[in-house]
């Protein structure tokens, strides 16, 4: 956007396209070309005040708080001409902020997570790494076809060394 372009704004759509450009205000001002102090007064005289912190203009009668370390701007004063569609939203969460806490504190208490732990063939003992012997075995087609599938996942690691994790495993689940 040129100088030209940029002035031809109103001025909430020039603290917008500010407020969401990324860089520094420097740099923003930089590429319009426009100076620096010119925004900072312009935007000054229309009631807005640059917040170093999260590098935004904002109405001189908001305060900036911070929900779970994302800062949120919330009007203390709403002004009509100044409410943008996701003000009100805004304002309507933190007021609910307790009740959302506790939904989301009962979620997680409630939720099944299931993690699936990372392979280690380091978790077989040393000492059984030994003595290598030949084995044949019978397997059901489905289940070889779905050890085949996991072995090509991990690819850097020998099939006997997996197999052997896996028995170890089961002995380790299943012993009395």
């Amino acid at each position: 956007m040129n100088r030209i372009e940029f002035d031809n704004l109103e001025i909430i759509d020039q603290i917008n396209y500010i407020n969401q450009s990324i860089g520094t205000l420097t740099d923003i001002c930089q590429t319009i070309p426009i100076g620096r102090a010119t925004i900072s007064e312009r935007f000054k005289r229309q009631g807005y005040i640059y917040n170093k912190d999260i590098g935004q203009y904002y109405l001189s009668n908001t305060s900036v708080i911070e929900i779970h370390s994302n800062r949120v701007k919330v009007p203390t004063k709403p002004r009509e001409s100044h409410i943008t569609p996701y003000q009100n939203e805004l304002i309507e969460l933190a007021e609910n902020k307790d009740a959302l806490m506790e939904m989301l504190r009962e979620y997680r208490r409630d939720a099944k997570v299931i993690e699936v732990p990372i392979l280690d063939i380091n978790t077989l003992p040393i000492e059984l790494q030994k003595d290598i012997i030949n084995k044949s075995i019978k397997l059901y087609r489905p289940i070889q076809d779905l050890f085949d599938n996991l072995c090509n996942q991990y690819s850097s690691y020998r099939k006997q060394d997996l197999i052997c994790l896996a028995y170890y495993e089961f002995i380790q689940k299943y012993k009395k």
